[in-house]
Formats: C-alpha cells, sequence, structure tokens
C-alpha cells in the first residue's frame, strides 16, 4: 500500500514536498500523488489513495515500473446565473516494465467515490494487460491487429475523417492569412517520452488508456502519428503527407 512507514522499511527512497509524496524504487513500481490547486492532499485522502491504488500497484508489481496518480477538482458550468458542477478527478498513469502506458480516469462528485472507481477500473486494466501478455497468443491477436488496419484505408467517405482532412487544409494555409478569434482556450499542456514503436504497438496502447486517440512516433518513419477509434468501427492512422 506504499505507506510512509512501509516505504522506508523497505529501503525506498521517500520525498515530501508542496503537498505530494513520491516514492522511488529500484524494483518495485513506485507511486506519485499530485493535486490540483483545489484540492489539498490531507493525511486521510493520502492513505485512502495509497490503499486503494496501491494494493493493485503491489499485485502488479512485476510488469509495473511506475505510477503518477493526479486528483483535481474542476469547475464545470459556472458563471453568473449557474452555480454549476465540481468534478472530482482521479487520474492514474502508470508505466509498465515494457514501457507500455495505462492510464485510467474516473470522476465523481467526491473524491472517495472517485478513487474507488478508479481502483476497480485500475484493477481491470492491468489484470487485462497481464493476461494478455502472457497469452500464448500474441501472434495470432498481433495478425488480427494488423488486418484491422486494412480495413481503414478509404475513409473519404467518413464525416469525421473529412473534419480532419478540413482541419489539415486550414492548417496548411499562408500564415499571412488573419485565424479568427475561437472561444477555446488552452488550460493544460501535457509532455511525455515518445520512443518509436510501430503501429501494432500503438493499437495496443490505444487499448489501455481512456482516450480515443493515441499520439505516437512510428518507428518507420520517425514521425509522429495518430490511431484513433472511428465512431462506427475499426480504427484510423493519421500521418503526415510525406
Amino acid at each position: 500500500m506504499f505507506p510512509l512507514a512501509a516505504a522506508r522499511k523497505q529501503g525506498m527512497r521517500v520525498a515530501v514536498f508542496f503537498g505530494c509524496i513520491t516514492i522511488a524504487h529500484a524494483l518495485a513500481p513506485g507511486l506519485s500523488l499530485k493535486t490540483g490547486n483545489d484540492l489539498t492532499l490531507t493525511p486521510a485522502l493520502s492513505k485512502y489513495a495509497n490503499d486503494k491504488v496501491g494494493k493493485y500497484l503491489e499485485r502488479y508489481d512485476d510488469v509495473l515500473q511506475s505510477a503518477s496518480l493526479q486528483m483535481k477538482v474542476e469547475h464545470r458550468g459556472h458563471d453568473r446565473e449557474h452555480q454549476g458542477l465540481d468534478a472530482h478527478i482521479a487520474e492514474i498513469t502508470a508505466t509498465c516494465v515494457d514501457k507500455q502506458v495505462i492510464r485510467v480516469e474516473q470522476s465523481s462528485d467526491d473524491m472517495y467515490a472517485s478513487l474507488d472507481k478508479l481502483s476497480d477500473r485500475l484493477g481491470r486494466v492491468l489484470r487485462k494487460y497481464k493476461d494478455r501478455k502472457n497469452s500464448k497468443r500474441s501472434a495470432v491477436r498481433t495478425s488480427a491487429i494488423s488486418e484491422a488496419m486494412d480495413d481503414v484505408d478509404d475513409e473519404n467517405d467518413d464525416e469525421n475523417d473529412a473534419a480532419i482532412d478540413i482541419a489539415t487544409d486550414a492548417a496548411s494555409a499562408s500564415s499571412s492569412v488573419p485565424l479568427p478569434e475561437t472561444p477555446w482556450t488552452l488550460v493544460r499542456k501535457k509532455t511525455f517520452p515518445m520512443p518509436p514503436i510501430s503501429v501494432e504497438e500503438a493499437l495496443l496502447c490505444l487499448e489501455y488508456i481512456d482516450h480515443d486517440f493515441y499520439v505516437f512516433r512510428n518507428k518507420e518513419s520517425n514521425e509522429i502519428n495518430v490511431v484513433y477509434k472511428r465512431e462506427g468501427s475499426g480504427v484510423g492512422l493519421i500521418e503526415p503527407e510525406q
């Protein structure tokens, strides 16, 4: 469960700073707890998070390298006329020993409830990942994934792909043309290690994150590509024009 006392007893390196707890170990996965500006990491919340998430990190420590748990509160729908909702979000990003990234996010109106949901979901995903990793049918799965990619060659009739084409054309226009104002504001920026992987490996990554897309560096071209789930069925691949 990665409590501080047990961590020190096991020889782990423990650091506490700015309300965050970071635990690192050379063999077992480490758990990093972080909170947003609107959430205080109390001892009770820290222990609950360690207990709920840590049990699965211990159970699957043979395949995990590290994990980062972030807890935050987002104010949704707040304005002068509406009180809106406070979404308590728990998000964990785990890196496996084979560099596979597993990401799970859950939200509710209470952080403890969000951690309950996150723990249940994380356990299912890790069990599925380990079972699949140990399966002797991995070669068959890779072949099936390759066949699935063949089904996305013709995407011109798909509305989503048409929207992507329009966005690409707009981005290719001359920079001297003034862009219209947008109501969107950049509120978050993330950086991730991006070692080159194959399309098949990227599709595996897509299965283990709570997103409809996965950004990766294609080891064949060394370019940034995106695989995404289509609304109907199958998956798509976006790559820069050569």
